[in-house]
């Protein structure tokens, strides 16, 4: 098992690319649809690992329903900031999604924070810090973070997003999000 030690790792910076293992870490740009190679170490786990969590954060970015349920398993179970208490299945987060995208008046920011990852040769596990920023089709601009853990699932070879849990911190005394915590 190998666990990051909390390092920042900011959307953007490896797109399209992954660390293919080896011990010079060279990137290799992968193409739309390819898959990691099942030969990797437990460190490129990890890399593939932080690699779709990018790709997510760019599918969201792009507003891209396809790009982004495909890096979703079929039995997603998805804990979102709004109700229900959950989503369940990918045609349940498909519509999730396209009912959010449509209310941004652009691109929707998402940028990965302080993530940490733990691998094993089957299954992973995530957490980290997501900044979500942006503007509103109602004109309001968003920016603040939110708290994301991810489970994770090789099945022949390809990882996919099992279940995420997103979540605000509340203040239970006004029982309201707090909205302006920063890492």
């Amino acid at each position: 098992m190998i666990v990051s030690s909390g390092e920042r790792w900011l959307s953007g910076s490896t797109i399209g690319g992954y660390l293919d293992g080896n011990l010079g870490g060279q990137p290799h740009a992968r193409q739309a649809g390819e898959t990691m190679r099942l030969e990797e170490t437990m460190p490129g786990v990890e890399a593939a690992i932080r690699e779709l969590l990018e790709r997510r954060s760019a599918a969201m970015g792009a507003k891209d329903i396809e790009w982004l349920m495909s890096l979703y398993s079929n039995d997603i179970v998805y804990f979102d900031l709004v109700p229900p208490l959950r989503y369940v299945g990918s045609n349940a987060l498909r519509e999730r999604f396209l009912d959010w995208f449509p209310r941004w008046s652009g691109p929707i920011g998402q940028e990965l924070g302080q993530l940490d990852v733990a691998a094993g040769d089957a299954v992973a596990a995530a957490w980290m810090l997501i900044r979500a920023h942006g503007a509103l089709k109602t004109g309001a601009n968003v920016d603040y973070w939110v708290r994301v853990s991810n489970a994770f699932r090789r099945s022949g070879d390809r990882w996919t997003i099992t279940h995420e849990h997103v979540s605000l911190p509340v203040d239970m005394r006004s029982r309201t999000a707090v909205l302006d915590l920063t890492p």
